[in-house]
């Protein structure tokens, strides 16, 4: 069709180049047979350097297989949308309020596509041959349309091997005929959220951009190629440089504004470009008498002479490459005049120089529609190898369909799924130095979890979460030794017949902490294996003579045991005789805490079960510096919140020890494993915090915390030393290592966190960006904390002061 000066306006339909959509096929009006699949590319900062050559290197083998004049033709689409979450009416308050925080939110969508195409004959392409600038479909000297039956069974052949040797790298989905019409029927109208394609309106030219319905664009090329290009560039995220990605991330998801890019390689004839070009050569150096002139000729054929050599040491042929950027938008001509300064910009940052096209923009904008790319002829020639370096092989990260939201690196929403079944366990290892925001961070986790309907449980000193207990309105345990903790470490459910039946679990976790009574530190005095043994027997016989109608408790113990010496039965005799266990020491010890001043805390006869509460936080600050009751209460609170969540087998919980997993140091193997292994029966997510390396270092049982976590979540570190000692003992590789180092965060209410989460060998990069309401119940910040509490006492409720100081922070920060 003919784009003439005086018709300014086409009809979208006279401007499409099909005139069939056969089967998975589609067939233009110059013969052009294009077969199309919908690509699906790997989330980005997922590949190495080494990866993406290797990448690289499958495409080009691949495409060398092709025809002498097909095309590869790669269509990114990233269009404008907004962010809705399918649960926005739970009636929970403040999960509402972040719901409403991130409901809406302009998101922009990413959609890329592959399509090989199949000329029926081949032409060299100009402004004034184009359908779109001539009419170029009734003058046509061969049947476009000869042999066609045989030509589509060759390119669906031809398509199938291609989409088989690319299918471990770049896995394709053929579109169907209706698909493809669609697909085509969006990009023409920039139209890209009507799922059905409609077109209407017309496309308008301007010497400045092209106009379709109300969307403005333009049209920006590439010219010139980087005089040494890579395979890749580094994204720019956080203050290191930024993570590995492939060379034209740039133009991806970090322009944020609508835009269409159009990527097409075409094969040709190396053997015949080159002898074109040395002949030209050849004729402009007869051309030329001026010596300094024949001077500058020689040397470039020189050159090419050097290139050909090398280019056939490598197997290397010679494409043509168009890289096509279109900027669109409902907006005004200033605002897209700066969208496309960003474009050329983004050519500038790796070397290469763009263009903005003018006369040729109605042209050139037609040519980007999919399975059109015979029609380009805005192109460079250059090596295969180098052209594939320019497709896309990355998307931005996506989440997973529910859990806790997040955002991706873009302040996208999405969800992080804290108890992902598809890993070997759902335990998780977090560290974060102070100040990098864990506490805030896990506040969220626990928030979320618990309007998901979850069971969490916290171990905790300090009064970190004591707003955020209170706004949820879960059970906030303060222990102190100033009065009695009402614990019985011997106590848990008793059967139906009302017996008490302890599995091996529960002996071994008894055997420990009697252990730790009686000994102290194990590391430094550790029980002999026979003492072990003893005192498991014991136990377990302890129960199995146990009454019905008695209810276990340390004392019961260790009256049991003492009777039982007492006796002086033969198998006590000959362990006197044999001096294998020290039974006088042993009762002295232990008389304390079955007859003495710890009796009360650790021998109660009811013990709160907490069944009616779904989310309780256990405070420890008040006896953190009791050295003697501090280990144990908190053994025996790792002990408790198993003995809680067995009560709900269906339920998904959580555990978070945030403070005195060191505690568990002198722990027996068995005892770890018997910890971690209650996790696994009743489908429980242990989580371990921590915030000193040091703590990792020395511990013994770092290791075998480490091996029982599928997921390791790491917050922001500037001290490359102390990131540099996590990576060692987590195993990073480089890859994870540059993720961790680009993390950023801006602190305050209106701020972001990165945080660094690795799910066995995927690792990514996640946004936490909460609402105020969330900030106010996070928030560790003492003058905040302070400010809060003033509120919330002066409202009688914490909703109401929470409200208060939001109302006062928006008027702060927003107006």
């Amino acid at each position: 069709m003919l784009f003439s000066k005086k018709d300014k306006k086409e009809d979208l339909h006279r401007v499409l180049p099909f005139v069939d959509f056969h089967e998975d096929m589609a067939i233009a009006a110059d013969g052009t047979i294009s077969v199309p699949f919908k690509a699906s590319l790997s989330f980005q900062e997922q590949y190495t350097e080494q990866q993406y050559i290797g990448w690289t290197a499958t495409l080009s083998n691949s495409m060398k297989e092709l025809p002498c004049n097909s095309l590869m033709q790669q269509v990114d689409i990233y269009y404008p949308d907004q962010w809705h979450n399918p649960s926005v009416n739970i009636n929970d308050f403040f999960a509402q309020k972040q719901f409403e925080h991130a409901e809406g939110r302009p998101i922009l969508r990413h959609e890329s596509y592959i399509i090989l195409s199949f000329p029926g004959f081949y032409k060299d392409y100009t402004p004034l041959s184009t359908f779109y600038s001539s009419d170029e479909t009734k003058s046509f000297s061969k049947n476009t349309f000869a042999n066609l039956e045989n030509r589509l069974t060759i390119a669906k052949k031809d398509a199938a091997q291609f989409r088989q040797s690319v299918s471990t790298h770049l896995p394709l989905t053929p579109l169907t005929a209706s698909e493809f019409s669609r697909l085509v029927h969006r990009c023409l109208s920039l139209n890209f959220k009507d799922p059905k394609g409609t077109l209407y309106g017309g496309l308008v030219k301007d010497k400045e951009y092209v106009q379709v319905a109300n969307r403005k664009a333009q049209v920006i090329s590439l010219i010139e190629s980087a005089a040494q290009p890579s395979y890749t560039v580094l994204d720019k995220f956080g203050h290191n440089g930024g993570v590995c990605a492939p060379l034209t991330e740039g133009f991806g998801r970090s322009l944020n504004f609508p835009h269409v890019i159009s990527r097409v390689i075409r094969m040709i004839d190396s053997e015949a470009f080159l002898k074109k070009h040395f002949n030209s050569f050849a004729w402009s150096e007869a051309t030329k008498i001026d010596e300094r002139k024949l001077q500058n000729i020689r040397h470039i054929r020189s050159e090419m002479a050097e290139f050909e050599q090398t280019l056939l040491q490598r197997n290397e042929p010679i494409v043509y490459l168009s890289f096509l950027v279109i900027p669109f938008g409902i907006t005004d001509l200033e605002t897209l005049n700066n969208y496309s300064a960003q474009v050329l910009a983004a050519f500038s940052s790796i070397g290469m120089r763009g263009y903005l096209e003018t006369i040729d923009t109605a042209n050139l904008f037609c040519t980007v529609l999919p399975g059109n790319g015979n029609q380009v002829y805005r192109r460079i020639p250059i090596p295969l190898l180098t052209a594939v370096a320019h497709m896309n092989s990355a998307t931005p990260f996506t989440g997973y369909k529910e859990g806790v939201l997040l955002a991706n690196r873009y302040r996208e929403p999405i969800y992080f799924n804290p108890f992902n079944t598809d890993l070997d366990n759902q335990n998780a290892f977090i560290f974060g130095p102070s100040g990098s925001g864990k506490s805030f961070f896990n506040g969220k986790m626990i928030k979320d979890r618990f309007e998901a309907g979850h069971i969490v449980i916290v171990i905790d000193s300090g009064g970190t979460y004591r707003h955020l207990f209170e706004a949820l309105g879960g059970k906030y345990i303060e222990l102190s030794a100033e009065k009695s903790l009402s614990l019985n470490p011997f106590l848990f459910p008793a059967d139906e017949s009302g017996s008490y039946l302890p599995d091996s679990s529960k002996i071994i976790f008894l055997v420990q902490l009697i252990g730790k009574m009686w000994k102290g530190d194990l590391n430094e005095n550790p029980m002999s294996e026979v003492e072990t043994s003893l005192l498991s027997q014991w136990i377990s016989d302890y129960y199995r003579d146990l009454p019905k109608a008695v209810i276990p408790t340390l004392t019961g113990f260790y009256n049991y045991l003492k009777e039982l010496v007492q006796a002086n039965g033969k198998d006590i005799i000959d362990l006197k005789k044999e001096q294998l266990f020290p039974f006088q020491e042993f009762f002295i010890v232990l008389k304390p805490f079955a007859h003495g001043i710890h009796k009360d805390h650790f021998n109660s006869l009811e013990q709160d079960y907490l069944l009616d509460h779904r989310l309780v936080c256990f405070e420890l600050e008040a006896i953190k510096g009791n050295s003697k009751l501090y280990p144990l209460v908190v053994q025996i609170l790792f002990d408790f919140a198993f003995e809680m969540v067995s009560k709900h087998p269906d339920a998904i919980k959580f555990i978070d020890i945030e403070e005195g997993w060191t505690t568990l140091d002198d722990a027996s193997r068995e005892h770890i494993e018997a910890f971690y292994r209650k996790g696994r029966k009743t489908k429980t997510s242990i989580r371990i915090i921590t915030q000193d390396i040091g703590e990792i270092k020395s511990s013994k049982i770092a290791s075998a915390i480490k091996n029982n976590a599928a997921t390791f979540i790491l917050l922001y570190n500037e001290k490359a030393c102390s990131r540099e000692e996590i990576g060692d003992f987590l195993g990073m590789n480089a890859l994870d290592m540059q993720k961790y180092a680009s993390l950023r965060r801006h602190n305050g209410p209106v701020g972001f966190r990165e945080i660094f989460i690795k799910e066995m060998g995927q690792s990514h990069v996640w946004l936490v960006e909460p609402s105020l309401w969330e900030h106010a119940m996070l928030t560790s910040h003492p003058s905040e904390r302070n400010q809060l509490a003033a509120l919330a006492k002066k409202h009688e409720n914490i909703e109401d002061g929470i409200a208060e100081w939001v109302y006062h922070t928006k008027q702060k920060y927003y107006v």
